[in-house]
């Protein structure tokens, strides 16, 4: 396989799916929560924020799931394929928080998906005593 079919391959698709789904559904919450008035107006956005950013770290977090290695790389690349999909439809629907905020939920999106795993530290190996 390919370094590019390894990239846009099946699990980074499901990863910006994911990201989508979780960030539409914080966004839906934070809607509720406004016109209810438990969240003052002046807070949604960082409520978007937020939701975003938990929602590119889950989404990019099922795009590496079973990968050995390049997992970064598929993490942001779920997160770049759901950008690009959030702000199509931001601009289609003419949502003044795209506009207003879009440096703030760029940030959110990216550095949400961009956390890097820590690898394991390799086990503690006994020394082996022979008789």
């Amino acid at each position: 396989m390919s370094a590019l079919g390894a990239v846009l391959g099946k699990r980074t698709w499901l990863g910006a799916g994911a990201i989508l789904l979780a960030a539409a559904g914080g966004c839906a919450l934070g809607a509720l929560l406004v016109v209810k008035g438990v969240l003052p107006e002046g807070g949604a956005l960082a409520w978007g924020c937020g939701c975003w950013a938990l929602a590119a770290f889950a989404g990019g977090r099922v795009a590496v799931r079973g990968r050995g290695e390049g997992t970064l790389t598929a993490a942001l690349t779920a997160g770049a394929a759901a950008y690009l999909l959030a702000w199509l439809a931001g601009a289609a629907i003419g949502d003044p928080t795209f506009r207003t905020g879009g440096l703030y939920l760029t940030a959110a999106i990216f550095g949400g998906a961009g956390k890097k795993r820590r690898d394991a530290r390799p086990p503690i190996r006994k020394p082996v005593r022979r008789k």
